[in-house]
């Protein structure tokens, strides 16, 4: 007979998918860094959420050599350069709690 994942109460659930909100400081080499300049580093490619005009917007990490990095929103392709101070969420890990078909 084989074990039945664990499961996690709803609150559990909600509280491992919702994304942490950080502020973004300068690293000092051309690049940003999340909660402090020794923080995680934004990278090229990463998706992120930006928070502009009040409101959460999704994108990703646009960071070529030679320019400062930039994001670029999901939904129309705007570009805004990162500014320190700025306030992104970085999206949590998804978890899979057994397999939805009962096989």
């Amino acid at each position: 007979m084989g074990r039945r994942p664990a499961t996690l109460d709803l609150d559990q659930r909600e509280q491992q998918m919702t994304p942490v909100e950080w502020t973004i400081y300068p690293t000092g080499a051309g690049a940003f860094a999340c909660g402090s300049p020794d923080g995680h580093q934004l990278r090229d490619g990463q998706p992120i959420e930006v928070f502009l005009g009040g409101r959460w917007i999704a994108g990703g990490i646009a960071h070529h050599a030679h320019q400062y990095p930039q994001f670029i929103a999901l939904d129309d392709q705007s570009i805004c350069g990162l500014c320190a101070g700025m306030h992104v969420r970085l999206p949590q890990k998804k978890f899979v709690y057994g397999n939805e078909k009962g096989a």
